[in-house]
Formats: structure tokens, C-alpha cells, sequence
């Protein structure tokens, strides 16, 4: 039991150790040759295994000094290793200025592990090379970062804009029921400007059930159209003055209600 569970420690350490981030700095074409302190030189940082944020981490290196001694003037080239995509290389060209300090290489938030350095110093004094100057180094844009306020302004925006909606919405509702029923009325009106025969009048007093509940209308008017029509209708023989006696309920109610609805 103690054997398996000290074999099961041993992988569980391997792996961790196998997926610690680790870096290689040294000469992009892979050779040994001694750098002369003040000497302008292309370089290759290799990381394992990557990491998406790694990308612009490495391009941020741009116009800063890393390991206290190395000045990277310019990153040439960000790619994946050909031979493993678990490697992304950076490329780059700089000065070694000073003897490099046995450190981690900062990038981003991390402290990366440097487990290989490929860059050989002749011996002598360390030197700044001519033209080299902090003040003129070239600051690589941030990776955009999402902050609180942003969400805040989002969802405030969300929200005024879903309010305007409704409002939109229930205006261009109430607009639509006025001009339908503005439309019924003006049909109504039409109607009771055709009537000229009696039984015209009598037909308008069937649909009563209905513009009574679109139109406005004195109601007096109305009692006294509906009392006349219902005394004369259901005669087997209407007279003149009987039509007369109808008509004149129905004109005052006809210009009453034209009057109320805006004619």
C-alpha cells in the first residue's frame, strides 16, 4: 500500500513538473558564438507549454529590459515552434548592455522559470551601447482588459434601451387603436350622411349595438330618435308626417353627434 501510494506521489510531482511553465532564451539561429557587450543581436525566447495571453505578453517586451541586463529594441516575430505547438517562440533584436542577473522572466503577471540561457558574454567591461536611451522606447499597447464600469454602462444602456422599446411600443399601439378608431367613426358618419329614405333610418337603428359603443352621442337625442322610430316602424303604413316625425329625432342626433366626434 505504501509502495502505490509513493508511486502515485512520484506522477503526480512528474506532472507538475512536467506542466510548469518553463522559458529558453538564446541566439536565433542556434548558435554558441560569443556577444560582445553593446553588440546588436537577434535573440529567440521560447516558452512551453503556451498559452493564449503569451502572445501579447511577449509582444509587450517590446522597448523594455529584461533580466536586468538585456535591452529588446524591437520583436520581429511571434509564432508557434514548427515542431511542437505546445512552444510559441518570440524573436527579437537587442543588446546585451551588462552582465545578465540569474533571475525569472517576468512576462505579464508571471514569473516564468528560465530553464535554458543559449547567450554567451566575453569577458570585459559592460557597456551601453551609443544611441541607447529608456526615454525613447516604444510602449506596446495593453491587451484590452473588461472593467466593472464597462458591464455597468452595458447593462444601464440595456435596460434605458429596452425602456425606450416599450414606450415606443406602447405609443405605436395607442396610435394604431385612434386611428382605427378614428376610421370607424368617419365609416359611421359616412353611413349617416347617406341616409335620405326612411328605411335608411330604420337600417342605422338595427346597427345601434354597434357605433353606439364608437361614437360620442347625446344620450336625450338618442332616447328621443329610439322612442319616434319605434312608434312609427312597426306601422303597416308609414304617412308622411310619421317620416317627418322620425327625421327630425334623427337630425338633431346626426348633428350632435358630428359636433362630438370632430366634424
Amino acid at each position: 500500500m505504501l509502495k502505490f501510494i509513493f508511486i502515485i506521489n512520484i506522477l503526480l510531482f512528474s506532472f507538475h513538473a512536467n506542466a510548469q511553465t518553463r522559458a529558453k532564451i538564446g541566439m536565433k539561429d542556434g548558435t554558441n558564438r560569443t556577444l560582445q557587450y553593446g553588440e546588436v543581436f537577434e535573440g529567440e525566447i521560447s516558452i512551453h507549454p503556451t498559452n493564449t495571453s503569451y502572445y501579447n505578453d511577449l509582444l509587450r517586451l517590446e522597448g523594455k529590459i529584461i533580466l536586468e541586463g538585456i535591452f529588446i529594441s524591437e520583436i520581429t516575430d511571434i509564432k508557434l515552434s514548427p515542431y511542437n505547438s505546445e512552444v510559441i517562440l518570440a524573436h527579437w533584436r537587442g543588446v546585451v548592455f551588462k552582465p545578465i542577473a540569474p533571475q525569472k522572466l517576468k512576462l505579464g503577471q508571471q514569473e516564468i522559470e528560465i530553464s535554458q540561457m543559449n547567450l554567451i558574454l566575453e569577458d570585459g567591461e559592460p557597456q551601453v551601447p551609443k544611441g541607447f536611451s529608456l526615454l525613447e522606447q516604444k510602449e506596446v499597447p495593453k491587451e484590452f482588459e473588461w472593467k466593472l464600469w464597462m458591464t455597468i454602462l452595458v447593462l444601464l444602456f440595456i435596460v434605458i434601451s429596452l425602456v425606450l422599446y416599450k414606450l415606443w411600443k406602447t405609443r405605436k399601439v395607442k396610435r394604431e387603436k385612434e386611428e382605427k378608431k378614428k376610421e370607424r367613426i368617419e365609416s359611421w358618419l359616412r353611413l349617416f350622411n347617406r341616409a335620405s329614405e326612411f328605411e335608411d333610418l330604420v337600417k342605422i337603428y338595427q346597427q345601434r349595438e354597434e357605433w353606439l359603443m364608437t361614437i360620442e352621442y347625446d344620450p336625450k337625442l338618442y332616447s328621443e330618435f329610439r322612442h319616434r322610430i319605434n312608434q312609427v316602424q312597426f306601422k303597416k303604413d308609414q304617412l308622411e308626417e310619421d317620416i317627418q316625425f322620425v327625421t327630425e329625432s334623427y337630425m338633431k342626433l346626426k348633428k350632435d353627434i358630428e359636433q362630438r366626434n370632430g366634424i
